[in-house]
């Protein structure tokens, strides 16, 4: 049984839903500290945009609850932040 890749299917048109790795290191405050799971499926993603799919990126959390600094709770961490991150490497990438 020979395994297909996203290159073997006609995306034009086509709603892909991909499961991304995006569980990125984050500081005491919560910001993230290094993008570079972002960056890894970068080419995937810009492949199926290019394709001409509508790209729907799913990715789990494995967050533990924040850790009290200074006698405070940081922020939560919003899928927002997460988002604008994407979208600034996506920019970037042009």
């Amino acid at each position: 049984m020979t395994k297909k890749t996203v290159k073997d299917i006609d995306l034009k048109g086509k709603r892909v839903l991909m499961r991304v790795d995006f569980n990125v290191p984050l500081d005491d405050k919560l910001n993230i500290t290094d993008d570079i799971r972002i960056r890894a499926a970068l080419p995937t993603i810009k492949y199926a945009l290019d394709k001409g799919a509508k790209v729907i990126l799913m990715s789990g959390s494995d967050l533990l609850a924040p850790a009290e600094v200074d006698g405070f709770l940081p922020k939560p961490f919003k899928a927002g932040e997460l988002l604008e991150a994407v979208e600034h490497v996506l920019a970037m990438a042009g």
